[in-house]
């Protein structure tokens, strides 16, 4: 119980946010890529 006293209310609202995002199936096609010049360009 002493431990719950170092959480804020923060780090709760991550676990809180993470808990939720546990159910979420990622697709194996997702494609992930780093920006370019160009993309900074058009920004």
């Amino acid at each position: 119980m002493s431990d719950l006293d170092l959480l804020t209310i923060g780090m709760v609202l991550d676990i809180w946010t993470e808990k939720g995002n546990d159910d979420y199936k990622y697709g194996e096609k997702e494609v992930v890529r780093t920006a370019g010049q160009q993309d900074f360009d058009r920004f």
